[in-house]
């Protein structure tokens, strides 16, 4: 005897619908007609939430975030010691590369300024961000 894949996967209807009960929706008359467009859908529907008020919040936070600045309470940033630190690393490469162009004929003063070179640059690429600018920027005024 041969079975197709199909024929392996199906089950015979009665095995199917063993132990399950047909239950007509009550609009359904009982002679089993159809009528689609008396028949209520069957899935839920949506209700619109409430919309919430900005008033759960206190009056006095609404104007505190509202005008900060009108209440005098301001904060300001200040990068001046880290731009100074990366203009600073900055001549200090422009100097290495030079003195690297210099030392043309001796290989081991030409090391040693590569490894210096190199440490410089890594530490300018690593400072020379916004994110190094930010964590140590100074901080001063008062939001409170």
């Amino acid at each position: 005897m041969e079975l197709s894949i199909a024929s392996v996967n199906q089950t015979p209807d009665s095995e199917r619908t063993s132990g399950l009960s047909r239950e007509m929706p009550a609009s359904v008359p009982e002679d089993g007609s159809d009528k689609s467009s008396s028949v209520e859908p069957r899935y839920d529907t949506y209700v619109p939430s409430v919309e919430r008020s900005s008033s759960t919040e206190p009056e006095e936070d609404i104007a505190r975030k509202a005008t900060p600045a009108a209440a005098g309470k301001t904060l300001t940033t200040d990068t001046d010691d880290v731009d100074r630190e990366i203009e600073h690393l900055e001549k200090q490469r422009d100097t290495l590369k030079k003195e690297l162009e210099q030392a043309a004929d001796d290989p081991q003063r030409q090391a040693e300024l590569n490894r210096r070179l190199s440490h410089v640059e890594a530490e300018l690429d690593l400072k020379n961000t916004d994110t190094y600018r930010r964590q140590y920027a100074d901080y001063s005024g008062d939001l409170t």
